[in-house]
């Protein structure tokens, strides 16, 4: 109805005003379209790291494409898990949402190049000690965290761009500001659907007369 497409809007505008938003909300309608690009460079970081991880496991490129896949699904969807949350949180109006926001990403940053560092040394423990590389790999970390192979280092660089494009698409799939969109949608589908129903009254108030036509004759 008319009422609840202006008491939709007039939250909406509200909100806006309350968070000092002047730009349109800015979303992607479909996740598959939007979030194809990061699946297609999970597949892509798999398959690249298939070959590092191969060497010294059991099962071959079987085994080392699983361990890759898995770790890449970590990867990238912590990164846009980071992206869609704590990212857009550093536009929010309110200071507390940015400290906690810059805190979280900062916390991230750490966790993501002390764990790219792991599984370097992982992957290097791998090719020479298979059945000690899970035990192993966190000690010899702390010991030498740079001293890695130069294969290790490229699974390294690889993970960092998966992650950075989980983080930009994590933060591109809804408006920047948290709840905007969200409230964006619903406004527009109410909207839609009054228009609709709009439509269809016309419809059928143009209908009458020629129905009426019809009986007179």
């Amino acid at each position: 109805s008319r009422e609840i497409e202006n008491e939709e809007w007039t939250t909406r505008d509200r909100f806006r005003r309350e968070n000092r938003i002047r730009h349109a909300a800015s979303y992607h309608e479909s996740w598959l379209n939007h979030f194809a690009l990061v699946i297609v460079v999970i597949l892509l970081e798999s398959v690249a790291n298939m070959y590092f991880f191969a060497q010294g496991n059991s099962l071959g490129f079987l085994g080392g494409f699983i361990q890759a896949i898995l770790l890449a699904f970590v990867n990238v969807g912590v990164a846009v898990f980071i992206g869609h949350f704590a990212v857009r949180a550093l536009h929010h109006r309110h200071i507390g949402f940015k400290v906690g926001a810059s805190f979280v990403l900062l916390g991230y940053l750490l966790f993501l190049f002390g764990f790219c560092l792991v599984v370097g040394h992982y992957r290097d423990i791998l090719a020479v000690r298979p059945d000690d590389a899970l035990s192993e790999a966190l000690p010899s970390t702390f010991a030498a965290p740079f001293l890695i192979s130069f294969d290790s280092l490229m699974l390294m660089i690889t993970s960092f761009l998966a992650a950075a494009l989980g983080i930009l698409k994590g933060y591109t799939f809804d408006d920047r500001y948290p709840g905007y969109g969200k409230l964006e949608r619903r406004y527009r589908d109410i909207r839609a659907d009054y228009d609709k129903a709009k439509a269809d009254l016309r419809n059928q108030v143009r209908a009458i007369p020629e129905a009426l036509e019809a009986e007179l004759q």
